[in-house]
């Protein structure tokens, strides 16, 4: 199960590094600009606030690696924490699959936009919008042939406000197919 899980890590590593060579995709102002204020994410996301070693939840995803590598993720939780001298988010990703939890270690380092961030260096990830006790948080990863989105909350399994969550996915042009995160 660990050989599998590490083969379609690859993949991903692999379909990211395509992408990245051949993909178009929006940018941060892009993405930024259907919110009502197109410059919050820039003057008010604060990485100490939103990665103080916080453990969150995914509420919800669009994201086709994840499936190959896993037929039913559960319990996906990201463990963030912030190094400011290093100016790095270390993402310790955690799911479940079948019976048994597996951890990916990634990380993110900041860029002269803030709340733009490269995962590895290549991979863009964009802070699309967040709740001001960092509460909720929404991601948005892009490449020409892979989109992520991850949605993140402190609370787990927070219903009440995920349809508010879609309805912003909607706003921001990123409506694509979500799968709700069920942890047993």
């Amino acid at each position: 199960k660990d050989y599998i899980l590490f083969i379609s890590m690859m993949k991903y590593l692999l379909l990211c590094l395509i992408a990245v060579v051949f993909g178009k995709c929006p940018g941060p102002e892009e993405v930024w600009s259907n919110a009502e204020d197109p410059m919050r994410v820039q003057k008010e996301f604060n990485y100490s606030k939103f990665a103080k070693d916080t453990l969150y939840y995914e509420l919800a995803y669009h994201d086709y690696t994840q499936k190959p590598a896993c037929p039913n993720p559960t319990c996906i939780t990201s463990t963030k924490t912030y190094n400011a001298s290093e100016q790095r988010i270390y993402d310790s990703f955690r799911l479940k699959c079948i019976s048994k939890y597996y951890t990916v270690p990634i990380y993110f380092d900041e860029t002269e936009l803030n709340g733009y961030l490269m995962g590895y260096g290549w991979i863009p990830n964009i802070i699309v919008d967040f709740d001001t006790n960092y509460e909720w948080v929404i991601e948005f990863q892009c490449l020409k042939y892979f989109k992520g989105i991850n949605v993140y909350s402190r609370v787990m399994g927070n219903d009440s406000y995920l349809n508010d969550l879609y309805s912003l996915l909607r706003q921001y042009r990123l409506n694509y197919t979500m799968h709700k995160v069920e942890c047993n």
